[in-house]
């Protein structure tokens, strides 16, 4: 088990495969962040940061998951 995918054995321990902010100026920013949830899937999520440093929404703008059985980087069984 590696720090990528523990977080889908014990719920808690989450590591992000890939983060990066990207600004807009005066809109903002916009974050990218991959990581696998504690369902065993992984997610990637865009989300919309104002000015001000806080999120647009709630949730985020766009959030993909996808159905692994294996995590990607050490092959242990999710």
């Amino acid at each position: 088990m590696c720090k990528y995918c523990k977080n889908a054995k014990t719920g808690n321990d989450l590591e992000f495969i890939f983060t990066k902010n990207i600004s807009l100026g005066a809109f903002g920013k916009i974050s990218f962040e991959s990581y696998i949830s504690n369902e065993g899937k992984l997610n990637v999520e865009v989300d919309g940061i104002a000015p001000d440093g806080t999120f647009i929404s709630n949730r985020p703008m766009m959030c993909k998951e996808i159905n692994i059985k294996f995590c990607p980087f050490c092959g242990e069984k999710l």
